[in-house]
């Protein structure tokens, strides 16, 4: 057979199968349907990888048809899951989400579903059933495609699979809804399993009590954050954006962070990690756990989140002491200015307890520099992203 007859067959079948395939088209396209509409605005092209992916969905289901109805059955199950996520707590922080889930008693999970599962899910859940039974008569229940369609098929997802090689799709696809709450979940796992080793141990091992032989009463740890020396006065900076530190006089202010990110940072300060060597905070308690053996009280009070990629491993620290406090119980992202711990100990009368040890964990000036201190506080003429980072700096050291 030449190309010529061959393209004649190809188009001749194609159009004898014109209701198969517009149908094959019109289920693809609705499978990714929900991500147009929820992240066209983000800036992502979300919408072009749902149409580059729901082409794939229509090549493949050429060849061969049962392929669609296993894609679309995984895909439809994260699309619920999204769309309730999106819908009751929006679009971001969704592997906060995932890891919250997995954190969560049984109890906890039964007060969640009571409280904000309502007409509009059990809605979705039936929109997705009538779906999946369409596409379940057009893959069972429809003549098969002829040999010369699924040959042309076959060329065209060689012309698709390159194209994908060819811009990168795999990351793409990664940061794609339905395929990023399953790798999120599989990561929230693998955390979850590490996290529970530790909090196992530290529940089955917990610190034997010893005399307090310290002359202190009170113990304040103050856990910062995001600090650039550049912009301290007290290292020569031009605007006066540590004050309170410049008239202290520090003993020492010569510090290395074992880490640039927070998470390993807090570990290797409050325990014997090292870097390279995160073993000792598996099985070990931290200076939290230390200072509450010897009869402190203690209190753990933080601007950043609870639960997250970035924050769950700190919240291990925090359980190991008396008392909790959050203010964000997932993502740092939503934090409020410094100012509010302040307030918040004083409410709970933290100020006034002897033999106790506080350790607060600041915000600082973790981006959205200009969200990081109260309107018309500091410097005047805030107009940039350096400015606002150096009015941060000020209020973080006007905070204490």
């Amino acid at each position: 057979m030449n190309m010529s007859s061959f393209i004649e067959r190809a188009r001749v079948e194609l159009w004898d199968h014109r209701w198969l395939v517009f149908n094959i088209s019109l289920l693809s396209l609705l499978l990714f349907v929900p991500y147009v509409f929820i992240n066209a605005e983000s800036g992502r092209h979300v919408h072009k990888v749902a149409l580059f992916l729901a082409s794939g969905c229509i090549i493949l289901a050429c060849i061969h048809k049962i392929s669609l109805f296993i894609i679309a059955l995984p895909v439809v199950l994260a699309n619920l899951f999204h769309l309730h996520i999106y819908r009751v707590w929006g679009g971001t922080q969704l592997r906060s989400r995932v890891e919250a889930a997995y954190e969560s008693p049984p109890s906890e999970m039964f007060e969640y579903l009571q409280s904000h599962l309502d007409i509009f899910d059990f809605a979705l859940l039936l929109i997705s059933v009538i779906y999946l039974a369409l596409l379940f008569h057009v893959v069972f229940r429809t003549r098969k495609m002829p040999a010369t369609l699924r040959r042309l098929a076959m060329v065209a997802l060689i012309i698709w699979a390159m194209v994908f090689v060819a811009f990168d799709g795999n990351e793409r696809i990664r940061g794609f809804p339905p395929f990023q709450l399953v790798l999120d979940t599989i990561k929230a796992n693998q955390q979850y399993k590490i996290l529970k080793t530790r909090n196992d141990f530290l529940a089955n091992s917990p610190k034997q009590l010893k005399e307090n032989e310290s002359k202190y009463t009170k113990i304040v740890i103050v856990l910062g954050e995001s600090v650039i020396s550049d912009h301290m006065s007290l290292f020569g900076y031009e605007k006066p954006t540590t004050p309170f530190i410049d008239r202290s006089e520090p003993y020492a202010f010569d510090a290395l962070s074992p880490s640039n990110q927070t998470r390993y940072s807090l570990i290797m300060m409050l325990t014997n990690a090292v870097p390279g060597d995160l073993g000792p905070f598996w099985k070990e308690h931290s200076l939290v756990g230390q200072l509450r053996a010897c009869g402190f009280g203690t209190t753990w009070i933080s601007n950043q989140g609870r639960i997250g990629e970035q924050d769950s491993l700190v919240s291990s620290l925090a359980l190991e002491a008396d008392e909790q406090i959050f203010l964000n119980q997932l993502s740092w992202k939503e934090a409020q200015d410094d100012g509010t711990i302040v307030s918040v100990l004083a409410d709970q009368d933290v100020y006034g307890r002897q033999n106790h040890a506080t350790f607060i964990h600041v915000i600082g000036s973790h981006t959205k520099y200009s969200e990081r201190y109260p309107t018309g506080f500091g410097f005047k003429n805030i107009s940039d992203e350096v400015s606002a980072y150096d009015n941060s700096l000020l209020y973080s050291d006007f905070v204490p």
